[in-house]
This record gives C-alpha cells, structure tokens and sequence, in this order.
C-alpha cells in the first residue's frame, strides 16, 4: 500500500529506492484568485477534485489510442486548475496533489479499454517520488504514460533517467509534454528519450497557413531519432490537421477531435478517417494525372 499522501514517513517497497532529482521551479507569485495553503491541503485529504479525459487519436486510421487525465477542481470553484498546482508548490505540497490526481484518475479510468492508455501529468520531481512508483506498481496492468511537465527545469538528468528507467521497468511509458516551451527543449527531449513527444499548442496551430516554426523540424528530427511517437496538442482546424498528416505526426488531440470530458471518449474520429480518405484520394489523383 502507497505511503498515505502528505505524510513525511515514505514507506512501501519504493522508499529509498530513488534519489531525489533537482529541479528549479520559477518562482510563482500568489494570485488573489489562488487558494490557500489550508484549502489545497484539503482539496488534497478530501479528494475534491476529479479528472477530465481528453482523447488522443491515431492519424493511421483514427483509432482511440489514449486519453490524457485532466484535473478539475470544483471547492472552491473559482482557481483554475494552474492556479491549484501553483498554490500547492507553495505551500510544499506539489507532490501530494499530483500523486492524488494521479490516484483519482486511475480510479475513474479502471474501465478503459485494455488497449487504450492513460496519460497523467507529473513533475520531473514527483516523478521521482517512491508513492508515484508504488502506485503505478500497483495498477501496471493497463498501459500508462507519464508525461513530463515543462514548467521546471531539470539539472540532474542521471537522476531523472534513472527514476524513468524505474518506470519503464513497470511497463510505464514515458511522454515529454508541452516540447519545443518552457523547460521541453530538443535538448532535454533527446536527454530524456521519451516513447512520446508532445508537441504544444503553441506551435501545433496555424501549420497550415505557413506559421511553421523552425522548432518543429528540430522536434520531428528528433522523434525520428529517439523513435518516439510524435503527438500534436491543441489542434482546433481542419487545414492544421491535414497539415500535421502530411508532415508525419502519428497523433493527434484537440478540440477538434474531442474535448476534456467523462469516459467512455468515442473510439474511433470520423473526422480523422475522412481525412485520411480525402488525403488518400488526392495523392491518387495527382498520381493518375502524372501519368
């Protein structure tokens, strides 16, 4: 059983197992819209938040290939959910909150298909924390990923790679989010040598329009090179999604696609498999009319 989250006595069969991994968070100022350390502290013991699934599906054929647990924080209502995890490094609680949110949506996705994954959102430090490793030791037979947040920045990769190693050797898969901001460098993706990289939204949208940001070929070398499967975030057009296709990305997830919500997510996008048709048709075409 995972040591109980908030409790300085860390015990289980992954205490003492991995070092702590030094990171550097920029500093963050509260916000009169944050909430108190008190109420992280209960949002934390009363479990009052729940998680939100955004689906993640295949440019092959359209399939559901993942979904991604998003946490909502409903007491109070007002902070958004950056505002909570901010509050929560604060007050010295940004492990308990993540590893309860992590708890929470494996608990709401017990029923996903066996050959869907979960991904959930943790910090490079929390993922180093023996109760994030004893809890996924305990629920390694679903497929999960674990995507690296970018908003610290790493200084001990050794470390860092021998806490994923620890993972992997549950079966866990590894996704560096939000590549090519913050701390996701092409650097710090071919350090980490994730099997996903997800590429933010910010440079995901308007692809189709000639806004192609010379990081995104860094970011496709580097998934050819690290062999990662390549995921666009934030994707809300139909010309960026036939773009993202015609460029090689292997998924993709957006609002156009299928917003945050409860499961079961639908499992396979039509609009994914009509594009794929009509792509398939016009290189048929031009193939027709060079001959």
């Amino acid at each position: 059983m995972p040591a109980q989250h908030g409790d300085a006595t860390v015990t289980g069969p992954g205490a003492g197992r991995l070092p702590a991994v030094t990171t550097t968070t920029t500093p963050q100022t509260a916000t009169p819209a944050d909430p108190t350390a008190e109420q992280v502290a209960a949002a934390i013991a009363g479990r009052r938040f729940t998680p939100a699934f955004q689906p993640v599906y295949s440019l092959r054929d359209g399939r559901l290939l993942a979904v991604e647990a998003l946490t909502r924080f409903t007491d109070p209502p007002g902070p958004s959910p950056l505002g909570w995890f901010r509050a929560a490094e604060r007050a010295g609680l940004g492990a308990e909150l993540e590893i309860a949110a992590v708890e929470v949506a494996l608990d709401a996705a017990a029923d996903l298909p066996p050959d869907v994954a979960l991904s959930v959102n943790v910090s490079p430090a929390t993922l180093c924390d023996p109760r994030l490793v004893d809890l996924l030791a305990a629920r390694a037979d679903r497929p999960l990923v674990v995507e690296i947040t970018e908003h610290t920045q790493v200084h001990d990769y050794d470390r860092l790679v021998e806490a994923i190693e620890t993972l992997r050797g549950l079966g866990v898969r590894v996704a560096v989010d939000d590549a090519g901001t913050g701390a996701s460098t092409v650097h710090h993706t071919l350090l980490v040598g994730p099997e996903v990289i997800k590429i933010d939204m910010s440079l995901a949208r308007g692809v189709a329009g000639g806004q192609r940001d010379a990081m995104i070929d860094h970011l496709l070398a580097a998934a050819r090179i690290t062999g990662a499967e390549l995921v666009v975030e934030g994707i809300e057009d139909v010309d960026d999604l036939l773009a993202w296709i015609d460029l090689g990305a292997d998924a993709v997830q957006g609002y156009l696609v299928g917003r945050p919500g409860t499961l079961p997510a639908v499992a396979v996008s039509t609009l994914i498999v009509s594009a794929l048709a009509g792509q398939a048709a016009h290189a048929a075409g031009e193939v027709t009319a060079a001959r």
